[in-house]
């Protein structure tokens, strides 16, 4: 018996293989929490492949209230 997230992980691959392809571009993306780690990476390779594309980016403000 193979595990849930096992099973979801193989149909999603599985999609993806056949999905045809296609070649897009965007003019503009927008990344919520450019900030974090994954963001930060995504803009690098968002800018790197496609340096053309204008990336804007969304970040949480941190809670800095002292309770004291």
């Amino acid at each position: 018996m193979i595990p849930k997230i096992k099973r979801k992980f193989l149909y999603l691959l599985k999609m993806a293989i056949n999905m045809p392809k296609t070649k897009r571009h965007f003019k503009k993306v927008l990344i919520t929490g450019i900030s974090g780690s994954g963001g930060s990476y995504l803009a690098e390779y968002i800018l790197s492949r496609h340096p053309k594309t204008k990336v804007f980016g969304i970040y949480r403000k941190k809670n800095t209230l002292n309770f004291k």
